[in-house]
């Protein structure tokens, strides 16, 4: 078996595997190229390279486009209402705007709506009050039911003494 060979059977795994395996599968697949190219020269280990980018932007699309059912028939309810179309360029600020004037930010929120089983549709639908939380998640399943893939993160920022920022 070559060290080509080699990276094809990784590139097949992470394919197979859940999308938290392929970043580890991706960095062998480029290490065993790596070792490739000062064997046997660099055409090959471009095409390793390229087929595991290919496989990691599928499988990272796929991820973060999932919305479980009943929220996307919800959601799709309301993209149809807003008249939101993927392929218009302004998507992800309209998409932001309606979710900005669909609540109202208040530290005082009822706590029970995180306890709801559907945080998202709950604050989208009867709670219409929150925090940064509940504004990112609905952010977050909204765009990924307009078919744009998204990810829910927290964090915040540092600005320093020095104009730069730091953040976490």
């Amino acid at each position: 078996e070559t060290l080509y060979e080699r990276a094809l059977e990784l590139r097949k795994a992470a394919a197979e595997a859940d999308s938290e395996s392929i970043l580890p599968l991706a960095w062998s697949c480029c290490k065993l190229a790596d070792f490739h190219t000062q064997r046997k020269g660099a055409g090959k280990r471009e095409k390793a390279i390229a087929l595991y980018e290919q496989d990691y932007r599928r499988a990272m699309e796929e991820r973060y486009l999932t919305v479980d059912e009943t929220t996307l028939e919800y959601l799709r309810l309301i993209i149809k209402q807003q008249g939101f179309d993927k392929d218009d360029p302004d998507i992800v600020q309209k998409i932001a705007a309606y979710i900005q004037n669909s609540a109202t930010y208040n530290l005082a929120y009822d706590q029970n709506l995180d306890r709801e089983p559907n945080v998202a549709l709950a604050f989208l639908g009867a709670y219409k009050e929150g925090v940064c939380r509940h504004f990112a998640t609905a952010a977050t399943v909204l765009l990924r039911a307009a078919g744009i893939p998204a990810r829910y993160v927290e964090g915040y920022t540092i600005p320093t003494s020095s104009g730069t920022t730091i953040v976490r």
